[in-house]
């Protein structure tokens, strides 16, 4: 009995050791983003995004310390203590030794838009007109996407469509709005994937075909100077890498709510299979590709942190988009984008057309029939070249290798953790955007499938 209760004690030693330093940071980083980001209340932070298994979460406490300058303080099991604090324009930060030195703000380069001229171009509360049918359609999908049969929460906070470029349909939570700034998680990663190719096209970088310019990877012989820009865009860089949000030693959350420098500990870990060779999603590959696109944004910090609102959200109006950077001041090109569902929209209007933005191209030629071409080792072809995800149209499964309809073959899309998704059909000019949490009641390819089915291909 007596080593039966010491290797249970260890045990939980052990847990509280590894898990309670990722919870207090994750929970002080969805503190800051929540709170000055999306504007939800700390109850709503805690109810919504600090979810944990049994009933771990009551050991955990999240509360505002400073209001002049935004803080949050987590603790976890009453051991563990993180805080995070809310930059203008840089977002949301784990407090850490570099964090400090950061700019409290910086200037915000891409105004809000006119309440009277309608999107993408301004931000009217109108609507495009549908007919009665298609629209009778649309808002039943949308009333589905929101609630169950019973009446229950379906988790969604954001829904909007757009159709050969206008606005058709939009809907919110109770206290979220078209102006609410909402945590994409992954579909950053294709955000951060648009800012490889519009440095591409400003001549920053050469091509998808150019060796990663990564200096942990300069010293001779090393193996990994072979990965090249579309490995990392690809997720075949070959580099050890374990992504997973449940398990406290995983290393997407050792990265995100333990270390200091993104980038710096994803170039560090080893080759696991040549460059090329295999698939496997890796959440360290955007940081990156993120800190690839600062070291060629200017010469100044001022110029480096301002490029994605300078070269790539001003161009689309996206006048909510916030992209956080980690202490070390690099974009976390993986995970902590907010935006609002309209924004998010525009991103991926841009994907509908080309690459360009009012006729002016801003990713180079070719950039979107990359990134919707197969990476064959996926799994069911599912992820492109830029850091999305596709339908096959031959090879018609989801990335777990469930069937899906053959209506979305073709159809790109961004998707983060907890049910978010940014859809792009190209053959119907369409857009459809969720935003949220996950819940039992919500089935994404059944969401997508009400409404595409609404619209011919064009």
């Amino acid at each position: 009995m007596g080593l039966l209760l010491l290797a249970l004690v260890s045990a939980a030693v052990w847990f509280l050791a590894g898990f309670g330093p990722v919870a207090a940071g994750y929970t002080a980083t969805m503190g800051a983003t929540q709170v000055y980001g999306t504007g939800d209340s700390i109850e709503v932070v805690v109810a919504e995004r600090v979810r944990l298994p049994f009933g771990l979460g009551r050991f955990l406490h999240l509360e505002v310390i400073e209001e002049d300058r935004p803080l949050v303080r987590a603790r976890a099991f009453g051991l563990f203590e993180a805080d995070a604090t809310w930059r203008a324009g840089l977002g949301a930060t784990r407090v850490m030794d570099g964090t400090l030195a950061l700019p409290r703000s910086i200037p915000d380069l891409v105004p809000p838009l006119s309440d009277i001229e309608l999107w993408p171009r301004g931000d009217s509360p109108e609507l495009a007109s549908l007919p009665t049918e298609v629209r009778a359609g649309v808002e039943a999908a949308f009333d589905r996407v929101f609630r169950d049969a019973e009446g229950n929460s379906n988790g969604t906070h954001a829904a909007c469509l757009i159709v050969e470029g206008k606005l058709v349909a939009e809907r919110y939570r109770e206290g979220y709005d078209r102006f609410t700034p909402i945590l994409g998680w992954s579909m950053t990663k294709s955000v951060t994937a648009a800012l490889i190719g519009r440095s591409i096209a400003l001549g920053r970088l050469s091509s998808v075909d150019m060796p990663a310019p990564v200096p942990e990877w300069s010293t001779e012989g090393d193996p990994r100077a072979a990965i090249t820009l579309e490995h990392l865009l690809r997720m075949q860089s070959g580099l050890e890498f374990f992504a997973n949000y449940e398990l406290p030693w995983a290393d997407s959350v050792q990265m995100l709510f333990i270390e200091d420098d993104f980038a710096a500990y994803a170039a560090a870990k080893p080759l696991a299979h040549p460059p090329g060779s295999t698939w496997y999603y890796s959440d360290g590959t955007a940081n990156i590709l993120a800190r690839i696109v600062r070291r060629h944004a200017g010469d100044t910090l001022d110029a480096q942190l301002s490029f994605p609102q300078r070269e790539l959200f001003a161009h689309l109006h996206m006048s909510t988009a916030i992209l956080s950077v980690d202490p070390s001041g690099t974009w976390v090109g993986s995970s902590l984008m907010l935006a609002s569902a309209r924004d998010w929209a525009r991103f991926g209007q841009l994907y509908i057309e080309d690459g360009k933005v009012d006729g002016v191209r801003i990713l180079p030629p070719g950039w979107v029939d990359f990134a919707a071409s197969a990476t064959p080792q996926s799994d069911g072809r599912s992820y492109g070249g830029a850091q999305i995800w596709r339908f096959d149209e031959e090879d018609l499964v989801d990335v777990r290798g469930n069937p899906v309809p053959g209506e979305l073959g073709g159809i790109l899309y961004a998707a983060g953790h907890d049910g978010q998704y940014v859809w792009i059909d190209r053959a119907r000019h369409l857009v459809l955007v969720r935003l949220g949490i996950l819940e039992p009641g919500f089935d994404p390819v059944e969401f997508l499938t009400e409404i595409v089915g609404q619209f011919p291909k064009k």
